[in-house]
């Protein structure tokens, strides 16, 4: 799902851009399968510079939810230039989708490949594994996988039967 350009990673600004990461079809399958809701949130810059339309956001959205055992997408469209309480690292995507669902943070994953995403993860109470990538090398979580097969061993290692 990560674009680089200029070597930073970056997200896709057109459908034919957008990918999905090896394994990730079955690790939400089979997270779902162990009683999780699953939660995308994503900072979505390129719209608020202009670079990424809303519609082709909802498409790329839109096949995520087709594909994927996801129960929600929250997006922030803000570039960072202005503070706002929703752009990762802040918590506040966190923050909605537990009100909204109803989750226990505390018993909850935030898996990214970003330091934002662990920073989001940790404020809002999470706990953090990373995806490991050549962009992240340096970025301490709670734990650190290198595909999603990895992730769910870690999940249900520390989760056990739930």
């Amino acid at each position: 799902m990560v674009v680089i350009r200029n070597g930073t990673p970056s997200g896709p600004r057109k459908t034919e851009e957008f990918v999905f990461t090896p394994g990730v079809e079955e690790f939400t399958a089979r997270l779902r399968k162990l009683g999780y809701l699953l939660v995308v949130v994503t900072n979505q810059p390129d719209i608020g510079r202009g670079l990424l339309s809303p519609e082709v956001l909802g498409e790329i959205h839109g096949m995520m939810k087709s594909r994927l055992a996801v129960d929600d997408i929250l997006f922030c469209p803000h570039d960072g230039t202005t503070a706002c309480s929703c752009r990762k690292p802040a918590p506040g995507m966190l923050l909605d989708a537990a009100r909204r669902h109803r989750i226990d943070l505390e018993r909850s994953w935030m898996i990214g490949d970003r330091d934002k995403d662990v920073e989001a993860g940790r404020r809002a109470g999470c706990r953090t594994i990373i995806l490991t990538a050549p962009y992240n090398l340096e970025v301490e979580a709670d734990f650190r996988a290198g595909d999603f097969g990895e992730c769910l061993h870690i999940i249900e290692e520390k989760d056990g039967s739930r």
